[in-house]
């Protein structure tokens, strides 16, 4: 599967030209991804980071795939399982290299309802904080993809 998911753009003498896009590989039998650079002026590519997972990788919660690029600062809001969780990260797109852990702990987001780039905060479903609580409801938090500060906002049922 390859998921074309950010192009860097450019305007020359009234011309929009593509500078680079970035894609997503995953492989035959989902145990690896890569995120990957084209310039589209040489026809090189790059490999910004991978992700390995056994028995098989998770993009998103129930296999939907929860990734955001920041266009204008050129990062990435990635999202992966790697502590056991499924949490977000933030990744330079420069570099590939991971940059912020946004979220943590022994509970799982569920979605990315929306993100304010001026804020640089993002609104999340999570589900399972609360252990006294069954973990299949959900709860809207708000994220600094800075920080890592963790506001809860509202609670519902899924």
């Amino acid at each position: 599967m390859v998921s074309v998911f950010s192009v860097v753009k450019i305007l020359v003498g009234g011309r929009l030209i593509i500078k680079r896009a970035f894609f997503i590989n995953l492989d035959r039998g989902a145990k690896a991804v890569h995120v990957v650079e084209f310039d589209t002026a040489t026809g090189s590519t790059r490999t910004l980071f991978s992700e390995n997972a056994e028995p098989y990788l998770r993009l998103g919660p129930a296999d939907v795939p929860l990734f955001l690029p920041l266009q204008k600062t050129n990062e990435l809001i990635w999202y992966s399982e790697r502590s056991g969780y499924g949490h977000l990260y933030l990744y330079d797109l420069n570099t590939g290299l991971q940059s912020k852990v946004i979220t943590k702990g022994e509970w799982l987001v569920r979605n990315v309802l929306y993100f304010d780039a001026e804020q640089r905060e993002l609104l999340i479903q999570t589900a399972g904080r609360d252990e006294n609580i069954s973990p299949y409801y959900r709860d809207i938090c708000k994220v600094n993809i800075d920080s890592g500060e963790l506001t809860e906002l509202a609670f519902r049922l899924l």
